[in-house]
């Protein structure tokens, strides 16, 4: 494994960015001891993608001394009175002296601990500013193999890289692995944390927390649990890549919708809206151990409810929205590209027209139902253990959705309760939620900043896709792994 510190620091208000954004990446590749294989690529390839997100992007590569590079970062820092959107990407080599992280230079060979000190650049240079311009929202990620290829000999030169100990005020710092560990170089284009990074920040509506988030869980999966990136945060605002997120304003949903008959529901509804399923009401033991959102285990009871056969299909949402917002066309396919918002007013439409209320599942009423109800055999995903019997998800989906029914059922009847697209919840999403939720029919917190979404989609890996999993985002983000089922209640 080639060594190799890929250092990004990000700098986000939670206002508006009326100075712009901009942002300095550096690549070193070209070291006499050890030379890098993937960091120009990771270089160029963030510059690209800052770039597409609205950035003024600086990009230096081969950075041959420590006055370059301090010289960059100090041209880039002089900036951050203007209050706008910062990100610093550094790919290269680093190394942590007693305690303390350098970055180091492509023209130096490190032979003791003085040429550290002396010929490499000390990170807090860079959390010195970020304390300075704390009214900014800074978030600094360190990205090393660490296997530190100078000076093994010497005790004071430890493997991998130090935890801060204290972030500055309004900063996260995010490590690619956990003290001490060491991280993929990757064995395509990039390294696998700047892999999973590019793919995270591209979701310009996801809260940064949540990119990390996900670029962990990837991580984690695809290394087998060997490398887990870490942060430590002080963050007080909620931010996007691409920008502020707007937290939506709380909205009353109606759990109690009026009542409906069987034979109503086999015929209108199992026209326009999709097969409704009938669920018993009954209790069961919802979240896992698998993920801190999913703890504890805890009782829950729900009552009777009619849930959709398959997801809502771009047909049925055609015929009551007059339009198909989907990035895959196909009328039998899920419906996709629509936020939380629009699939509540779908079923506000839907209701209506049938006369009949419909509404988003609860986050309860939704495992419930993706368990198997009272027929549940327990199983990991929604019908069966094994995957491949049960979802369209990225190893088998071939980069799209999917139409709906064409995998096996669960327990109930219901389709694509696993993979094919994500699906909106009612409920608002608290990470500490289930330490306190009501043991009946919960309902999910008052307020929040982001929905519940669950099933994990096409373009997910097996964990996503549990049935426990838990996902979130704003209610107004759109994205082409977004869509939703319904639910009525007699």
């Amino acid at each position: 494994m080639k060594p190799k510190l890929i250092f990004l620091l990000l700098i986000l208000t939670g206002l508006v960015f009326a100075s712009g954004k901009y942002a300095l990446v550096i690549g070193n590749k070209d070291y006499a001891v050890s030379p890098l294989r993937n960091s120009l690529n990771d270089s160029q390839d963030m510059a690209n993608t800052l770039k597409s997100l609205g950035f003024q992007v600086t990009l230096k590569n081969n950075v041959n001394d420590v006055k370059g590079m301090v010289s960059a970062v100090n041209d880039f820092t002089g900036k951050m009175s203007n209050q706008g959107l910062f990100v610093f990407y550094y790919s290269g080599h680093g190394i942590q002296l007693n305690g303390k992280n350098y970055l180091v230079p492509t023209g130096k060979t490190i032979n003791d601990e003085t040429d550290i000190e002396f010929d490499c650049m000390d990170i807090d240079r860079l959390l010195s500013k970020c304390e300075a311009y704390s009214n900014n929202t800074n978030i600094i990620i360190l990205d090393a193999c660490r296997d530190n290829p100078f000076a093994s000999s010497s005790r004071s030169v430890s493997k991998g890289l130090a935890v801060v100990g204290k972030s500055p005020g309004g900063t996260l710092i995010a490590y690619s692995t956990s003290p001490g560990k060491t991280a993929s170089d990757g064995t395509g284009r990039n390294g696998l944390y700047t892999q999973e990074l590019l793919k995270a920040i591209k979701n310009e509506g996801l809260p940064v927390e949540e990119a990390f988030k996900e670029v962990r869980r990837n991580v984690k999966q695809i290394s087998g649990g060997t490398q887990v990136p870490w942060e430590t945060s002080s963050l007080e605002t909620t931010v996007s890549f691409s920008g502020a997120l707007v937290s939506a304003a709380p909205m009353t949903i109606n759990t109690k919708p009026q009542k409906i008959t069987p034979q109503y529901l086999e015929s209108e509804i199992e026209r326009d809206s999709g097969n409704m399923i009938f669920v018993q009401g009954g209790t069961f033991q919802m979240g896992s151990n698998e993920n801190n959102d999913e703890k504890p285990i805890h009782s829950v009871t729900v009552g009777d409810f009619y849930i959709g056969k398959t997801e809502v299909t771009q047909a049925q949402y055609q015929a009551v929205m007059g339009k198909n917002p989907s990035n895959f066309k196909g009328e039998n396919l899920p419906v996709e590209q629509v936020s939380w918002s629009d699939a509540v007013e779908y079923c506000k439409k839907l209701s209506q027209k049938e006369g009949v209320e419909y509404r988003l599942p609860t986050e309860a009423e939704w495992e419930f139902a993706a368990r198997g109800g009272n027929k549940s055999r327990n199983y990991t995903y929604s019908g069966s253990d094994n995957l491949n019997d049960v979802a369209w998800y990225s190893l088998n989906s071939g980069g799209s959705t999917k139409a709906v029914g064409g995998k096996q059922p669960n327990e109930l009847g219901i389709f694509d309760m696993t993979g094919n697209v994500w699906e909106w919840c009612s409920d608002w999403f608290y990470s500490d939620y289930y330490n306190n939720s009501p043991s009946n029919n919960p309902t999910g917190p008052s307020s929040g900043a982001s929905r519940v979404l669950r099933s994990g989609s096409w373009n997910h890996y097996p964990a996503y896709c549990r049935i426990t999993f838990r996902g979130n985002n704003n209610p107004n983000f759109i994205g082409y792994t977004y869509g939703f089922r319904v639910v009525s209640v007699p």
